[in-house]
């Protein structure tokens, strides 16, 4: 991508990979923010926060039927 200003200056950067991809992850509060955003579309407030304290707490859910009931319509 290339920025050029009116003073004639110009900024470049080149990505390699997208955000959130291989070698450029998101952080947890990005994954966050994206999750939040995207379930409140589906999802009431407590399942929400409850599903997405599931997500990142996975390796000590005992079996994967909590994940598929607070996804359920």
């Amino acid at each position: 991508m290339e920025v050029y200003f009116p003073d004639g200056t110009c900024l470049k950067e080149i990505v390699l990979q997208a955000r959130g991809i291989g070698e450029n992850p998101l952080t947890k509060a990005e994954i966050t923010a994206k999750f939040r955003l995207l379930a409140s579309k589906v999802l009431e407030e407590s399942r929400k926060e409850r599903l997405m304290d599931i997500v990142f707490s996975l390796e000590l859910v005992k079996g994967a039927s909590i994940v598929a009931e607070l996804t359920r319509a």
